[in-house]
């Protein structure tokens, strides 16, 4: 499947000597994500490097503990996505919104975020988006203190891993719900859950 890769590398080399031909940098100030959160809003950009790049460069601020910078690339990619009808770009931006939402305290919001992720996901019958979001708003529906539904949600990722045979997936699901019962006082069941899990995940070498 080289021929996006291909595309993307293209584009990003016809960006960059734009920038060169012209006498300008790329960025004043250079960082780990300063080439592609550039080329993410430059208007010669495709909509589909442009998304991809977006997306990428939301991820980096997120990982690096920027959450409310990482909005600024998350937030433009529902639109980019709906213009290029991709829903399962749309469900990807609306679960790193969502998930932000939640780590800064807007739970209210993250859960509209992720519902909204979570049909799309199953709207496009793709597994491993609805196991993203169904995991992701099981956090907040257990901060909502609606234990329960979080532990049936969680239950869910795990039967969906395994009908999909998505291992490592499975092992990771299998310990958060491991956790989850941990959290409800089913102690027992969390040790036989969180050994199934630890067994997978040493099979798929994680």
């Amino acid at each position: 499947f080289g021929t996006a890769d291909s595309k993307a590398e293209r584009v990003f080399m016809q960006l960059l000597r734009w920038h060169l031909e012209h006498d300008k940098f790329v960025s004043p100030n250079k960082s780990v994500s300063y080439a592609p959160s550039v080329f993410a809003k430059h208007p010669q950009a495709e909509l589909r490097t442009r998304l991809e790049a977006s997306y990428q460069t939301g991820k980096i601020l997120w990982l690096s503990g920027r959450p409310s910078e990482a909005r600024e690339y998350f937030a433009p990619n529902l639109e980019l996505a709906a213009q290029l009808g991709n829903n399962l770009a749309r469900c990807e931006s609306l679960c790193a919104l969502g998930v932000i939402s939640h780590e800064t305290g807007n739970v209210v919001e993250a859960q509209s975020l992720l519902e909204e992720a979570l049909e799309l996901a199953r709207k496009e019958k793709h597994v491993a988006a609805e196991v993203q979001a169904l995991g992701n708003l099981s956090g907040v529906y257990r901060d909502l203190g609606r234990v329960a539904e979080a532990r049936i949600m969680l239950q869910r990722t795990v039967d969906l891993c395994r009908e999909a045979k998505l291992r490592h997936a499975q092992g990771l699901s299998l310990f958060n719900l491991a956790a989850m019962h941990h959290t409800l006082g089913d102690l027992a069941v969390a040790r036989r859950i969180y050994e199934e899990s630890t067994a997978i995940l040493r099979e798929t070498g994680n």
